[in-house]
């Protein structure tokens, strides 16, 4: 299986899986550190382009 695609399905995985805890919870510093949480696996899973 290509990486880049498993890194993707497990990026899109963790996301449902964070929507579904943020639907059940609703608490804005949940909400925030989820969202922060979330944005700092996708980076990781991805991985940025490496520039020089």
């Amino acid at each position: 299986m290509n990486v880049r695609l498993l890194r993707t399905l497990v990026a899109a995985t963790f996301l449902v899986l964070v929507v579904v805890l943020l639907v059940t919870t609703a608490d804005l510093v949940h909400l925030l550190h989820a969202s922060l949480l979330l944005a700092l696996g996708v980076g990781v899973l991805v991985g940025r382009p490496r520039t020089g």
